[in-house]
């Protein structure tokens, strides 16, 4: 597993493309399948590849 398993809503955005994936489509992904650890959002990187159909090792 890497170091870093999770990833903030700002990295799901540049990992997918801010022009394909916008703030709110981001936060509502985030609220549906990710975890707010005080004011941030977290979304592990395994559950970011198995919904956009990417290899685990992103």
């Amino acid at each position: 597993m890497p170091e870093n398993a999770m990833m903030t809503t700002k990295e799901l955005r540049d990992l997918v493309g801010r022009n394909r994936l916008g703030r709110d489509a981001a936060l509502n992904l985030m609220r549906k399948h990710g975890t707010k650890v005080g004011r941030r959002w977290l979304i592990s990187r395994r559950k970011v590849a198995e919904l956009l159909g990417l290899p685990e090792n992103l």
